[in-house]
């Protein structure tokens, strides 16, 4: 099939247009690269080894016009777009595993900081060639049907409308669908019919305004630089996706039950288990944390659990409650906060502070080896890994985390659990402080317990939701935002009542926007 310009041009057209995607759009919200504004306070906590972080004393609602915090534009996910192209072609060939590493805003991918490399626009077009070769040779009669006695003008016509709202997530404007009917029509008449739609389809495939949520509206009442997100803007907001543990890899000579169907299994675990509480369930977040039941969908992730493998993988199943109970002792969680060869009780309590309490903690001194200690039957995971703690370099920030992933210990690296260790039983006790359910606890039940029964987790866990939903961290002006979050959620810890209130805020249904700020 011929192309509409040569490869050089496309890509440095491209790349061009998706750098300059906001300066001709007066309803562009957030800005292209760092905020340069007040530093929020999630991502810039005092350093003294352990950040205040999170929004655990919330700033006051001041009632007024709806009031947000900046939402950066932000492009799609890895896993966004490969789901994206699914529903819009058929095509289900994980196209953006080519695609360079996603960023994060905390622990929730979100692509709103870099800008696009000339690498990334040469990913995006070499994608929306393949794509649009695939979908023009074998989903032409689904996409963009038209008998062959028909008006192909009037069939492109059709199909440039329907993709068009589908790929942009909005309706064409006058000006986009105009350029695409003569798009179509230029490849239709040199080439045929499915010529014209391959080049729509590239085209828009490349186009800024589908590899980006651009948020446009119109201003409310009283806000000078805040728009309202129209219906199509909402429902991209729900299209979220999460990493999972397709990446995960062991050192098989150390675990050797570890295999591809078991990684899948622990995964599936957690997406059933969550899934069935938050909408099955009573939608609690002492459930999630303490619950002792679970959904086992293969016989290796029953053996690792030593449990029998249900004839009904859909149903929930009870687990021994002396060794699993909620989110914390699933071996999806374990095995990622783990390394190849060992378990690590350090990453394991930095989870802990900084994903249920959002504490953040500072990076490591510079030079600090962080080589995790070698493997010595004679010595327990908890002996080998407190010895860095007589560092002084490594003190005070260990003293933080270690205490919190030694109740780990009972856990190797996959999530197994043993009882005995180097000749002698466990030692899983560990201690919280710099919270308001300080104290000491004896393994992972007892640390979910104090979990459950904490003000700061239900606050740091309402923080995440936020930031999941909005692709971006809280801020000052979300104060009211959080505050009906926070009032929902409080009333009985339903992660479900927390949903309802999340899409109903200001922060999701409006969005703000900077003049000149881009």
């Amino acid at each position: 099939m011929n192309r509409t310009a040569p490869r050089p041009f496309l890509t440095a057209s491209l790349l061009i247009g998706l750098g300059l995607f906001c300066l001709g759009s007066t309803g562009c919200t957030g800005v292209i690269g760092p905020n340069n504004g007040t530093p929020d306070p999630l991502t810039n906590p005092p350093n003294n080894g352990m950040g205040g972080g999170g929004v655990t004393t919330l700033p006051a609602c001041v009632p007024g016009p709806p009031s947000v915090g900046v939402a950066p534009l932000r492009r799609l996910t890895r896993t966004q777009y490969n789901n994206t192209i699914r529903d819009l072609l058929g095509i289900a060939t994980n196209p953006a595993a080519t695609f360079s590493l996603d960023e994060k805003v905390g622990p929730f991918f979100s692509n709103a900081t870099a800008p696009i490399s000339e690498l990334g626009a040469e990913q995006y077009l070499n994608a929306a060639e393949t794509l649009a070769d695939t979908a023009a040779t074998t989903k032409l009669a689904t996409l963009a049907p038209c008998d062959a006695s028909g008006d192909q003008a009037a069939c492109g016509a059709k199909f440039i409308d329907t993709f068009g709202l589908r790929a942009f997530r909005r309706p064409l404007q006058a000006d986009e669908r105009s350029r695409m009917v003569t798009l179509f029509e230029s490849g239709r008449t040199t080439d045929g019919y499915a010529e014209g739609v391959r080049r729509v389809i590239q085209a828009m495939l490349q186009s800024p305004q589908f590899l980006y949520l651009a948020e446009l509206g119109d201003k409310p009442a009283g806000a000078q630089d805040v728009i309202a997100l129209d219906n199509y803007i909402l429902a991209h907001r729900q299209w979220l996706g999460m990493d999972q543990l397709s990446s995960l890899e062991k050192d098989t000579t150390v675990y050797t039950t570890y295999t591809p169907a078991l990684r899948d299994a622990m995964a599936a675990e957690t997406d059933r288990f969550t899934d069935y509480v938050v909408r099955t369930g009573d939608g609690k977040l002492e459930t999630l944390l303490t619950a002792p039941f679970s959904f086992i969908t293969d016989k290796s992730l029953a053996t690792l659990y030593g449990v029998t493998m249900p004839a009904d993988p859909s149903k929930p199943v009870n687990l021994n409650p002396a060794q699993r109970a909620g989110l914390l002792t699933q071996a999806s969680v374990l095995a990622i906060q783990s390394h190849a060869e060992q378990s690590s009780p350090i990453r394991r309590g930095k989870m802990v502070r900084e994903q249920l309490f959002c504490q953040t903690l500072s990076p490591p001194p510079p030079g600090v080896d962080l080589t995790p200690p070698k493997l010595d039957p004679n010595l327990s995971t908890r002996d080998r890994f407190d010895m860095h703690r007589k560092q002084t370099a490594c003190a005070a920030c260990h003293g933080l985390i270690d205490p919190i992933g030694y109740g780990f210990e009972n856990y190797d690296g996959i999530g197994a659990f043993f009882s005995t260790e180097a000749g002698k039983a466990v030692d899983a006790t560990g201690t919280l402080t710099g919270t308001d359910v300080d104290g000491d606890f004896n393994g992972v039940l007892e640390l979910s317990q104090k979990l459950s029964r904490s003000e700061m987790v239900r606050t740091c866990v309402a923080e995440k939701w936020f930031n999941f939903g909005m692709g971006r961290t809280f801020a000052p002006a979300d104060a009211c935002s959080m505050a009906g979050i926070m009032n929902a959620f409080k009333k009985a810890n339903n992660i479900r009542d927390l949903l309802v209130e999340l899409v109903a805020t200001d922060a999701f249904r409006y969005g703000r926007f900077e003049k000149g700020a881009i």
